[in-house]
């Protein structure tokens, strides 16, 4: 792993997107010392609507250089690893009178979900260190440490050291919020189950634990949305970790895995609707019914089907990787069981589904816009992209 980090061969690209606006794909720079981050207290309160609190926390907390700020650490941390640190929290300031737009009820119902899908990590974090301890070493050790040949753990990783701070919390503020312990569902980690194609299950495992990262994300945004003062700040904590991780889950298997990104683009596409589906389905039925319960909309076979174009791959690459759509909308779906979806009101449904979209849609011009050449200068010539020039 090279000391240090050069930049070279990146060109700018703007993407527009189906509803005729222009995605800006800068290239992705360096920001040591350029950027300097706000805490959640400075950052300026947003304004009344909900979408648009939202999209200017967007603005401010995921933008194209905090994403690519976020991925270049990744390099650094496999030298040394180091926690990000949090801001202090005022606990005592936070109280239910700070949760705004949405009822109380709700706002608990999210984080006693989101504490459940916390709560493993332990068991995540080990079975992503057997996907990748035989591949990519490093990354193993980032993500489930240091372990002696007998499996003992000798060294926790730091994404496993980040992400167990969030159980606790989410449940101390659970009960600073509503007065009493909330229920605790003990949620079982999927175990690893290799097939034999050591390359095949780790991109599945990956795209998995990056879409586990980009739905915490997702939700942790949405209830900043809803926060104000201290409640907002902890909320801004646990959302920076999520971010952080997911760039990093996502940049990695991007440069891992060459030509990837041929497989994904049908993807963001197919969720991207899936997600705008969603968004018609829930308005049409909020104006013409309040009195059953509607089931979310499942996506048609078309949308899910696997097409030629899903199992083309770079010509550069040797390997077809073919991303699991349908198990990753159960994935949504699992989750939004958990944090109560089907006890809100359509409005706070059609918000939640804007916000998957629009992150979704900033992850995908995100994405275009990291060149092989740049992931390269970050981590080096990866294996596979190895495997295929000796071949040929």
């Amino acid at each position: 792993m090279p000391s240090q980090i050069h930049r070279s061969g990146q060109n700018s690209a703007t993407i527009a997107n189906p509803e005729g606006t222009i995605c800006d794909s800068q290239p992705a720079v360096p920001l040591k010392n350029q950027l300097p981050i706000k805490t959640g207290s400075e950052q300026p309160e947003p304004v009344d609507s909900p979408l648009l609190k939202i999209h200017s926390l967007l603005n401010n907390f995921l933008s194209f250089r905090q994403l690519s700020d976020r991925l270049e650490d990744l390099p650094a941390q496999f030298q040394q690893p180091q926690m990000r640190p949090w801001q202090l929290i005022n606990w005592q300031a936070i109280d239910p009178s700070l949760i705004i737009g949405i009822t109380p009820q709700v706002y608990l119902a999210v984080l006693q979900g989101c504490m459940n899908i916390e709560a493993p990590i332990h068991s995540y974090s080990h079975t992503s260190w057997q996907y990748l301890q035989q591949l990519y070493p490093e990354m193993a050790r980032f993500v489930g440490g240091m372990r002696s040949a007998d499996g003992t753990l000798v060294e926790m990783g730091l994404w496993e050291k980040e992400e167990r701070q969030h159980a606790p919390v989410l449940r101390r503020l659970y009960k600073q919020l509503a007065g009493q312990p909330p229920q605790s569902i003990k949620l079982r980690a999927k175990e690893y189950k290799p097939s034999g194609d050591r390359h095949q299950d780790l991109f599945r495992h990956g795209l998995h634990r990056t879409t586990t990262e980009y739905g915490a994300t997702c939700l942790y945004l949405w209830l900043m949305a809803h926060s104000t003062g201290a409640l907002r700040d902890l909320m801004v904590e646990l959302f920076r970790d999520e971010v952080n991780h997911m760039t990093k889950f996502l940049g990695f298997g991007l440069w891992a895995f060459p030509g990837s990104r041929v497989a994904l683009t049908p993807i963001f596409g197919r969720l991207f609707t899936i997600g705008l589906a969603q968004i018609k389905r829930s308005w049409w039925v909020n104006l013409r019914t309040s009195e059953s319960e509607p089931k979310p909309i499942a996506p048609s076979q078309e949308i899910l089907r696997s097409t030629d174009s899903d199992q083309q791959c770079d010509r550069n690459s040797t390997r077809t990787f073919r991303p699991p759509t349908n198990n990753l909308f159960d994935t949504f779906t699992h989750v939004m069981g958990l944090v109560g979806w089907r006890s809100w009101s359509w409005p706070n449904r059609l918000e939640l589904i804007w916000v998957f979209v629009i992150v979704l849609w900033r992850l995908r011009c995100w994405s275009r816009s990291l060149s092989d050449i740049y992931l390269q200068d970050l981590f080096g010539i990866p294996p596979l992209a190895n495997q295929s020039q000796q071949a040929n």
